[in-house]
């Protein structure tokens, strides 16, 4: 398993997944956009799953994503306590 998780490198998948939906290269994607690739596309988020992912990184429901900043917020390590 660690083997595995050294492998994938989430940030470069995220990053790929926007850039393919952002055709005329923004630098964003809007919210809509995002919520429909999360719910449709490889392991499926459910709307609260969404929509808890969107609280946690500060997006507005008919916002723009920038792929930085979302990124980086949904990428934080998290503390094991």
């Amino acid at each position: 398993m660690h083997s595995q998780i050294k492998q994938e490198d989430p940030k470069k998948e995220i990053l790929l997944a926007m850039l393919m939906t952002d055709k005329e290269k923004k630098g964003y994607i809007m919210a809509t956009e995002l919520r429909s690739k999360l719910m449709n596309l490889g392991e499926k988020l459910t709307h609260k799953e969404v929509d808890d992912l969107f609280k946690e990184a500060n997006i507005e429901p008919n916002g723009k994503v920038k792929y930085d900043e979302f990124i980086h917020k949904i990428t934080i390590p998290v503390w094991d306590y």
